[in-house]
């Protein structure tokens, strides 16, 4: 509810608005520099790493709809159906901001040289995939949304849609290769995580306290698609909170899942 209704909205340009000035996380922490240089000059590992998030976005509002589709008869029949539109909204919210991150960031890539010969066809499918979300929203009745809603992507879309180069065949990037970490046993002193992949990949898992340095790594070994991985992380304080992420090597390249925050309880 509060990223949706009191958060950024979508942007209204192809623009990244203000990440050149309070973006710049290395002025208050230079541990960021890499990540500062790798968004300011992306390459295809980079926006891979962009749609992988965009992507654990979108599997999570999934997994809420069909978490609700088994609770919904428990619920008086109008907060069941707030919910519902609530949860139907950040779907679509989640597809439209995965959308605009790909536009985005394949734009600069680009604009900068990339040669890179899929960067068209994500623009394109960037583009086709916000006139279906702008489309099914209004089937679905959240016309008047006010924050990710249609009005908002189609402003963005009459300013992306002209920038698609001529000719360019829709194409998303290649499905996301983790699928959202989900937490499995919560206690005082340790959490267990389990992941899986959609392509094999050796997989490793880094958490800490802290982002971007997490301190410390645990190996998970090779993983088949759909084969579930678990991982304990021990030693945490009570009361405290942890950051872990996916990472591995699959396609010639290094991939990243998201920041997945873990809230340790307290000691009973």
């Amino acid at each position: 509810m509060w990223a949706l209704e009191k958060s950024s909205d979508l942007p209204d340009e192809v623009a990244f608005g203000q990440f050149h000035d309070r973006g710049y996380m290395p002025k208050w922490d230079p541990d960021y520099q890499d990540t500062w240089d790798r968004l300011a000059r992306p390459d295809r590992q980079t926006i891979l790493w962009l749609w992988q998030e965009g992507s654990e976005a979108v599997d999570l509002a999934e997994s809420s709809l069909q978490t609700f589709a088994g609770l919904a008869d428990l619920l008086d029949p109008d907060d069941r159906d707030d919910l519902r539109r609530r949860l139907d909204h950040q779907w679509f919210a989640a597809r439209a901001w995965r959308a605009v991150d790909l536009f985005l960031w394949a734009s600069l890539a680009r604009n900068q040289g990339l040669a890179d010969p899929d960067l068209p066809s994500f623009l394109a499918w960037a583009v086709q995939e916000l006139a279906s979300v702008r489309d099914e929203m209004g089937v679905a009745g959240l016309d008047s949304v006010p924050v990710a809603g249609p009005a908002r992507i189609q402003a963005f879309l009459a300013k992306a849609a002209p920038l698609v180069p001529p000719g360019a065949t829709p194409s998303a990037p290649p499905p996301a290769l983790f699928l959202p970490i989900v937490v499995t046993s919560l206690q005082p002193d340790r959490a267990t995580l389990r992941f899986s992949v959609r392509r094999p990949a050796r997989v490793f898992v880094d958490w800490g306290t802290e982002i971007p340095d997490y301190g410390s790594v645990v190996d998970a070994g090779d993983l088949e698609p759909g084969q579930d991985a678990t991982v304990t992380l021990a030693g945490l304080a009570p009361g405290s909170r942890v950051v872990a992420r996916l990472r591995a090597e699959s396609d010639g390249l290094e991939h990243r899942g998201g920041d997945f925050w873990v809230f340790v309880p307290r000691s009973q």
